[in-house]
């Protein structure tokens, strides 16, 4: 993919995506729940919608207006480590969600670092994902200041 490309799927992605932790039911997890990182990105055009998922895989969902005059919209969206080539790929683009892809890619890292078949997370480990889903939730809310 070109650099120009990637670069405007950042800006794209800077002005209407969301990237975030979110906690989750888990049957498998000890604790009875466990997280996850979502990527998102909602609008009203479909073929951007499909650029995004033809170029870094995924899902595409729409939404029908729930008001006359209202535009469908289209969202696509990709988790955990799916996620992880787009988020590296825009990262040097990104300006407003900087801080939060960041967090994320530390987050992906680190879930995946740890992970061993058959052995659950400890607390320790549940207590680091539960930081980085605020401080995601935090950095999308403009609550913290950005370096």
């Amino acid at each position: 993919m070109k650099k120009t490309d990637i670069a405007y799927m950042a800006g794209l992605f800077d002005g209407e995506g969301t990237v975030g932790i979110q906690k989750q039911k888990s049957k498998t997890s000890k604790a009875g729940y466990t997280y996850v990182m979502r990527v998102r990105l909602a609008i009203s055009d479909r073929w951007i919608i499909e650029w995004f998922r033809m170029a870094w895989g995924g899902n595409v969902h729409f939404r029908k207006p729930s008001k006359i005059g209202w535009l469908t919209i289209w969202a696509w969206q990709v988790n955990g480590n799916n996620a992880i080539d787009f988020l590296t790929a825009i990262k040097p683009y990104a300006i407003l969600k900087q801080s939060q892809i960041e967090v994320a890619l530390r987050f992906q890292e680190r879930r995946w670092k740890k992970v061993i078949r058959g052995r659950h997370k400890t607390e320790e480990e549940l207590a680091l994902d539960e930081v980085d889903k605020i401080l995601c939730f935090e950095l999308k809310h403009n609550q913290l200041v950005r370096g």
